[in-house]
């Protein structure tokens, strides 16, 4: 006789193990997906802050600049992925950010524009998402918003519908009539 051996699915490592054993734990399509992606955050910022950079520090810095109205400013040399990172916050005060330098004296300097301000409230959102800072709150779902798309397709149709079919569409002023 030969026992065949029942094949067992192995989830990646990186999905917690409360998580593995069963299948009803799964709240939303999506969420292992973005566990996955918030562990890749969070081990890129591990090796920022190993190699000596701080997002939180850059931005405050970054603020600062803003409100003294400081005209140019370079920063301490850092990786390349550092570089960017740094550029994308500046970005963020609209300030104009430029890297110089090659391997490992390369550095970012960030000049003043006539738009510089201080964030907007959907630029916060995106400050916090780039630095991390609002990772502990972040259990909402990938598809937590409405498909707006979907849903204004199904009024279309219905549109359609009724205008095949002889009958008025329907609008604030005719609801009640029959």
């Amino acid at each position: 006789m030969s026992a065949k051996k029942k094949h067992v699915a192995k989830l990646p490592r990186s999905w917690p193990l409360q998580e593995q054993k069963s299948k009803n734990s799964r709240k939303f399509p999506g969420e292992k997906k973005k566990h996955r992606k918030e562990m890749i955050a969070v081990k890129r910022r591990e090796r920022m802050l190993r190699r000596g950079v701080d997002l939180e520090k850059i931005n405050s810095k970054l603020e600062q600049i803003v409100l003294d109205q400081v005209d140019m400013f370079a920063f301490q040399p850092m990786h390349p992925r550092d570089c960017s990172q740094v550029r994308r916050l500046a970005a963020i005060y609209r300030l104009s950010s430029g890297c110089q330098g090659s391997g490992k004296k390369r550095f970012v300097t960030v000049t003043r524009t006539q738009y510089t301000s201080m964030p907007s409230s959907s630029d916060k959102l995106r400050l916090e998402k780039l630095i991390g800072a609002g990772d502990e709150d972040a259990d909402f779902p990938v598809n937590e918003g409405f498909n707006i798309k979907a849903l204004d397709s199904g009024r279309a149709r219905a549109q359609k519908v009724a205008k095949g079919s002889g009958l008025k569409k329907v609008g604030s002023s005719n609801i009640g009539e029959s």
